[in-house]
């Protein structure tokens, strides 16, 4: 019992979080009731914390989003399949809201050297487009997030609120089909939803293993976006969950 609850904090030390359906793929000997108590046992002694659908890494912090470098070193090839599909997906000469996260840092360095007008609130993705000569790159000013190297509060809404884009990327940290998409950080969870209620197209960039779980503030539901690009690891159900809301899913 001892090693198995170690693997288990293991496990979720390397996701940054999971989902209860993911971890039980891990340990399919293991009863659901079992792995349960595991979770409460090791949330009580502080070594993850438990959210609703799963639980994430005490190396994460709450309210921030979880520490970008260490959310940068996790699920590498994931996110780099999942942004170079989305770059892939750009019109040319396109107006872009980039939203702040690891998976949209890694898009932007995906980016081909373009006429694009860009506004980002990510710190780590204005570094990534500083290389590019093309593009035109305005970052959004307000409250430095050191933790999630992002900006965010009312001078980045207020600018937000007089921009219109044709495409609004987002990253979130949870998805679940009742509460639709979510995040740990108000501040931020309120720019996202400025962003893509003033952008002609919505596209989400989401791994896999974040389908299922939920976080304290919501920024869309599912039927507020019109593209989601995920990992090869996201199931046939999940795809038809979103197609069949009108959504493409790449």
């Amino acid at each position: 019992m001892i090693r198995r609850r170690e693997q288990i904090v293991a496990l979720i030390n390397e996701e940054g979080q999971i989902s209860f359906s993911k971890l039980k793929e891990s340990f399919p000997d293991i009863s659901d009731m079992t792995l349960r108590t595991d979770l409460k046992y090791l949330d009580e002694m502080g070594k993850v914390i438990r959210i609703h659908g799963g639980a994430r890494s005490v190396e994460t912090l709450a309210g921030t989003d979880g520490l970008y470098l260490a959310r940068a070193t996790r699920k590498q090839s994931e996110k780099l399949e999942i942004a170079q599909k989305a770059v892939n997906l750009l019109p040319h000469n396109a107006t872009l809201f980039i939203d702040s996260g690891s998976t949209t840092t890694l898009f932007c360095r995906t980016l081909p050297d373009a006429a694009y007008e860009i506004y980002t609130c990510g710190i780590s993705c204005a570094t990534e487009l500083s290389r590019l000569s093309q593009p035109k790159v305005h970052l959004l000013g307000g409250e430095m997030n050191r933790y999630s190297l992002s900006v965010a509060g009312p001078q980045a809404v207020l600018q937000a609120q007089n921009y219109h884009f044709d495409i609004c990327i987002l990253g979130t940290t949870s998805f679940s089909p009742e509460f639709g998409f979510s995040c740990e950080s108000e501040a931020d969870c309120f720019l996202k939803r400025i962003a893509l209620s003033h952008s002609r197209h919505v596209m989400v960039l989401m791994d896999s293993g974040k389908y299922g779980l939920i976080n304290t503030h919501r920024i869309c539901t599912a039927e507020q976006i019109d593209i989601l690009v995920s990992d090869h690891q996201l199931s046939q159900e999940q795809k038809q969950f979103f197609t069949a809301k009108g959504i493409s899913v790449y």
